[in-house]
């Protein structure tokens, strides 16, 4: 690894010739002082022909133009290093990338010229990286980011992780799906088998996220945005939608801004087969509306149904906080009691509470849940 606030530190490795290099790791550290003039990154197969892995960091460099270089890497870790190449040339670049194995782009395309407007047709243009099984895209350029996606078909990879930033070109109502491909199985095979999500947003000024992945399996899809992009109630909604053909069983949601009952319903019809909530981490106000949701019939089934039957484990902090009203104060032992009674009761409810309260209903709101469920904790 070469660390160092001088840029001719590029021209310096190109002038000499390294016959059994494998790993380059080159960083420029940014000097205060003077304003960078981007310098090209200069190598060839010919300074190193036993290169596999490169990695380079600093606003001061600009990757090597040379195709040849790329064909022979396994590992190509960019970051803050602008790309000043056509949009149709970096994909030229890609077809190069044979062997990559791991491809990490950040900050890399936020000047990027020749980006269609409007997303190509299906199959056009498409560039396989056969081998590729980690991908990682933060921090560039919105359409850029879309359309390097919609041009990627990744048949090996088991991690993807992407940081979409906000854009006028996203689509307003379900910004987190049109920021993929149609079809989201080409960046992640197992994108249709996926079992657990994680959904965040508003937590201590990270950007909203999600991550995915599939039952007892290494893989893992990330995608996080601007938080100026969605609140949780929208990134819920949309994740719902998203996954709506995906074998969810478990979901986790973690924020402090507000989740609508409209929200909790698309979560509902789109994962019935769900079994385990996790929402401790969410403010009463977004516990109220999951409780009252998952109270409802669902609208295309017999008064009889109920959503998400086989629901087994809930793990949640307190809702009656967030009640106005006598009838929404005892919604949760409501509803718990209502499962109960149709056979499919909750087996278990962590219900993290600080009832600092001075309320006489307490006592009786608690006893009637702990009757409605298996066990209590």
């Amino acid at each position: 690894m070469i660390v160092s606030m001088k840029p001719y530190v590029a021209s310096w490795l190109a002038s000499q010739h390294w016959p059994v290099l494998e790993m380059l790791h080159v960083t420029c550290l940014p000097n205060p002082d003077i304003l960078p003039t981007p310098v090209n990154f200069g190598f060839t197969v010919k300074h190193a022909p036993t290169l596999r892995a490169l990695r380079l960091a600093g606003d001061t460099f600009r990757p090597p133009v040379e195709r040849s270089l790329y064909s022979y890497l396994s590992i190509l870790r960019l970051c803050r290093c602008e790309w000043p190449i056509p949009f149709r040339q970096f994909l030229d670049m890609l077809k190069c990338m044979t062997n990559i194995e791991v491809l990490q782009l950040d900050g890399v395309f936020l000047n990027m010229v020749g980006v269609p407007e409007t997303r190509p047709a299906p199959l056009a243009s498409i560039v396989t990286l056969p081998h590729l099984h980690s991908l990682t895209m933060e921090y560039n350029a919105y359409l850029p980011t879309t359309r390097i996606l919609d041009s990627l078909y990744l048949p090996a990879a088991a991690s993807v992780t992407l940081m979409i930033t906000s854009s006028n070109e996203q689509d307003p109502e379900r910004p987190i799906a049109a920021s993929l491909p149609q079809d989201r199985s080409r960046i992640f095979p197992m994108f249709n088998n996926v079992t657990s999500l994680l959904v965040e947003a508003d937590v201590y000024g990270q950007p909203c996220g999600l991550r995915g992945a599939p039952a007892a399996d290494s893989r893992m899809l990330t995608m996080m945005f601007d938080s100026s992009m969605v609140d949780l109630s929208d990134t819920l909604s949309d994740t719902a939608k998203l996954f709506c053909n995906a074998p969810i069983t478990t979901l986790n949601v973690c924020g402090y801004s507000l989740v609508d009952e409209t929200a909790w319903i698309d979560v509902f019809e789109s994962f019935p087969g769900l079994e385990v909530v996790n929402a401790r981490d969410c403010e009463p106000e977004t516990i109220h509306p999951f409780w009252t949701a998952l109270g409802r019939t669902p609208s295309s089934s017999d008064s009889s149904a109920l959503y998400c039957p086989r629901l087994r484990l809930v793990d949640t902090t307190e809702s009656h906080t967030a009640s106005p009203t006598e009838e929404e104060f005892w919604v949760m032992p409501r509803v718990l009691r209502a499962r109960k009674e149709r056979g499919h009761m909750l087996q278990e409810l962590h219900l993290y509470h600080d009832f600092y309260m001075d309320d006489d209903r307490l006592g009786e709101y608690l006893a009637q849940v702990e009757e409605s469920v298996g066990v209590l904790k």
